[in-house]
Parts: C-alpha cells; sequence; structure tokens
C-alpha cells in the first residue's frame, strides 16, 4: 500500500501515514518494498517478531505464548479475507 493510501484510509495526512508505517515497519510488523510503498506482514508473522524485539527489549526469555498464538490465530481470518479479494 502506497504511503498516499495508507494517509487517506486512515484519514491522516502522509506525513503522518509514513511515520506509523515506518514505525511499524522497525517492529517488525511491515516491510518496505520501495520507498513509497509498505505491506503487512502476515499476523502470525508480525506478532511474533514483535514479542521477540519486546521480549529482547525488556530481557525476558523468548519462547511460545499462547496469548500471542491466539491473537495472531484471531486476526488471520480478518487478514485472508482482505488479501483474498
Amino acid at each position: 500500500m502506497t504511503v498516499s493510501k495508507i494517509a487517506e484510509t486512515c484519514n491522516w495526512n502522509e506525513e503522518k501515514a509514513r511515520l506509523y508505517a515506518t514505525m511499524l515497519k522497525e517492529k517488525g510488523m511491515f516491510i518496505e518494498i520501495d520507498d513509497n510503498k509498505f505491506e503487512s506482514l502476515h499476523p502470525r508473522f508480525a506478532l511474533s517478531n514483535r514479542y521477540r524485539r519486546r521480549c529482547i527489549d525488556l530481557g525476558i526469555g523468548y519462547g511460545r505464548n499462547d496469548k500471542v498464538d491466539s491473537l495472531a490465530n484471531y486476526l488471520e481470518k480478518y487478514y485472508d479475507l482482505v488479501r483474498t479479494k
């Protein structure tokens, strides 16, 4: 999705859309396709990336987490609905 499309969808200006897309990229939840396009990762990968990075930031052990798995499972159906349109 382009930065302008993100801004339009979220009712933000392009600067704010780029800021949040970049923040999500740094958290391992988005990837940057080119200078103006971002794509979200599959919820399972996005949440496990974020959980792993958060564990590292907090200095706690990273391992399987049923709550993270449950949330990823819940979000997958919505992600798949949008991706298959």
